[in-house]
């Protein structure tokens, strides 16, 4: 298992806690991107054997930019991304957090609006409040 880990280009280099019992691995410590927690997810969710898998791992940005520019940035993001209606979609930042709120075509696109704000730096944790609608 920690070969699986240390050969995955997205998984960082830091320790985590590895903990298996009877197939099933339980994951804990930081990363600084939630990219990194989804890879080290997968590592360890392809390998033979793994029968379940909780992922305890928590986001610890290094990065804590002003938050004005934070919002500016992911509004941006979601105005350049074309397979989101940005114009119905409300962020709200609470420190290191985001809420999105507001109204999206289907899940994909759901989906892509949580992914574009976790790509933005200095993001601990997202709050999916979108619904799918028209």
């Amino acid at each position: 298992m920690a070969r699986a880990l240390e050969w995955d280009a997205f998984v960082p280099v830091r320790p985590l806690e590895v903990t298996v019992s009877s197939g099933w691995v339980t994951l804990h410590g930081e990363v600084e991107w939630e990219y990194q927690r989804r890879a080290v997810d997968r590592a360890v969710g392809r390998l033979t054997g793994v029968r379940g898998l909780t992922n305890g791992i928590t986001v610890r940005p290094a990065v804590r930019p002003h938050a004005e520019d934070l919002a500016e940035r992911i509004v941006d993001a979601l105005a350049r991304n074309a397979a989101v209606d940005d114009e119905r979609v409300t962020v709200r930042l609470h420190g290191d957090a985001v809420l999105l709120e507001g109204v999206v075509h289907s899940v994909p696109e759901r989906a892509e609006v949580e992914r574009t704000v976790w790509s933005a730096p200095g993001i601990h944790e997202v709050h999916n409040h979108l619904v799918v609608g028209r």
